[in-house]
């Protein structure tokens, strides 16, 4: 067990990537400081174990540190990309880890900037991609024309867009698509 004299301390050895897993297992146990919670969740280093148990916490800052770590394992984004609360799900829109079906999930969120962020995520769909090429936000289909995935049809669509930005988007992706001899 570690002796540390301030709270600042306690949140470094929480965060740092050198701790090891069986002290970041024991800090994610800390039910009196969600912050330090919150420290072990953001950290690359804490087990999956260690995660799963922070998943399910009780504060979303602290299911929002989970749900923004890289080494989440998928099968915990996919639960999370179910959580009620939206800073949770935009976390888990943006995380380069999350698997393509939470994605999908996601990509009928209400809020259109959690779909920006799914139209963003290099793991989305092509089919996502163009489901999300006709959203209602302009922001939500510019990022599908910026989407390096986003298919060649779905590019010229949007290259008749209403907005100007989603138009000039679509054809610099068509054209960074033909110069790479992509179709």
């Amino acid at each position: 067990m570690y002796v540390v004299d301030s709270q600042d301390a306690l949140y470094a050895i929480a965060q740092d990537t050198l701790t090891a897993p069986e002290t970041l297992d024991m800090l994610a146990q800390e039910k009196s400081d969600v912050m330090v919670r919150r420290c072990v969740a953001i950290n690359p280093a804490a087990s999956p174990l260690t995660l799963e148990l922070l998943a399910s916490d009780k504060s979303t800052r602290v299911r929002h540190g989970v749900a923004q770590n890289p080494s989440t394992p998928p099968d915990l984004l996919m639960d999370l990309s179910k959580d009620k609360d939206a800073p949770v799900r935009r976390a888990v829109a943006s995380n380069p880890s999350t698997p393509p079906d939470a994605l999908v999930s996601l990509a009928g969120d209400v809020t259109w900037t959690i779909r920006q962020l799914v139209a963003e995520n290099p793991n989305t769909r092509s089919s996502t991609l163009a489901k999300l090429g006709g959203d209602k936000s302009h922001k939500v289909r510019q990022a599908v024309a910026n989407n390096s995935n986003t298919s060649s049809y779905v590019l010229e669509v949007l290259t008749s867009d209403e907005y100007p930005s989603v138009r000039q988007e679509a054809h610099r992706q068509l054209t960074a698509q033909s110069t790479m001899g992509i179709e």
